[in-house]
Formats: structure tokens, sequence, C-alpha cells
């Protein structure tokens, strides 16, 4: 034993022990570095064939809601006769169908509840820049224009003070609302880095 009953360091026990984390550090650096990059592209994939894939559900859900309008007439009219009709209505079933599907693959915006805190821009799975930016964008824009609804509510409790009790209560109601929100967002986008 040493000095005030430290027992003495085994530096080459400890030397070794370093040496093992060190080069196990290095072998999980060496497989990190492809797997973020993989990580990264499959993310932009993912992103540019929701793009896609969005653009598409819309084109195809109005000409869905447009050929639905047509084809009635058409037999109406007489230029189709009924059983053409109704192998078009079958294909107009299974469009739907496959509309319907792809819709619940693609990520959902929220609940009311969800959009009153977040704001629309509520998916904070940020898989690029552009929808950290927005989500950001949404946060100032918010905090704007509470600060213009809050101003009414100054005025009428400084030169009212008779409408004092109910105006007050909503005020603090709103301004409980204000920051509760702002909370969220704001650890959100430090939570993200932006």
């Amino acid at each position: 034993m040493s000095k005030k009953g430290v027992p003495p360091i085994d530096t080459d026990k400890l030397l070794a022990e370093f040496n093992l984390e060190l080069s196990e550090f290095d072998e999980r650096r060496k497989k990190l570095a492809p797997a973020v990059e993989k990580y990264r592209e499959s993310s932009r994939t993912l992103i540019e064939a929701e793009k896609v894939v969005t653009s598409e559900l819309g084109k195809q859900a109005k000409s869905l809601k447009r050929l639905n309008e047509l084809a009635p007439r058409l037999v109406r009219a007489g230029a189709v006769d009924a059983k053409q009709a109704q192998q078009y209505e079958a294909d107009f079933t299974e469009g739907q169908t496959e509309v319907d599907n792809a819709t619940k693959i693609i990520p959902k915006s929220g609940s009311w509840f969800t959009r009153l805190f977040l704001g629309s821009a509520n998916n904070i799975v940020f898989a690029d820049t552009q929808r950290k930016l927005a989500f950001k964008e949404e946060y100032e824009t918010f905090k704007y224009r509470a600060t213009i609804l809050s101003v009414p509510y100054f005025l009428i409790m400084l030169y009212m003070p008779s409408l004092g009790g109910a105006v007050e209560t909503a005020y603090q109601t709103f301004l409980l609302y204000y920051y509760a929100t702002i909370t969220l967002r704001e650890n959100i986008l430090q939570t993200r880095e932006l």
C-alpha cells in the first residue's frame, strides 16, 4: 500500500485494458461511418419516395373523383353499356382501395390536439433540413401571432378593469397555452439541433 491507504495502480493492467477498449472503439468507429452514410442515403431515398407517393396519391384521388362523376353521366347518355359501367365501377373501387392503402403508410400530421400544440408541421421526425426549417418557421409564426393576440387582452385589462375577472381568466388561460406550446416547440428544436 502506498500513501494514505490507497493501493498502488497496476499500470500494465490499466494500459492493457485501455488498449483493448481503444481497439474496440476503433472497430466500432469504422463500422459506424458507413452505417451512418447508408442511413442518410436511405433517409434521402425515403423522403423522395414520400414526395412522389404523396403527389401521385393526390393526383390519383382527383382522377378517381372525376371518373366517378363522369361514369354515371356516360351511362345516362348511353355512351357506355351497363356491363362496361360495372367494370369501370370495379376498377374505381380497386383504385380507391389502392389509394387508401397507400395513404396509410404516409406519415400523418397528427390529431387536432397535437396540431394545437405543434402546429401543422408536427411530424417531428425531421429526415431533412427542409422539414426542420418548416417547423422552425411555424414556431416563429406562432410566436408572432400570439404576441399580436395578447395585445387586446392587455389593453382590455388596462382600460376596463371592471371586466377584469373574465378577461383575466381568459388571458391567463391563453398564457398557459402559449408557454406550454413554446416550451414544447423549443425543446423539439433544441433536441433536433436546429
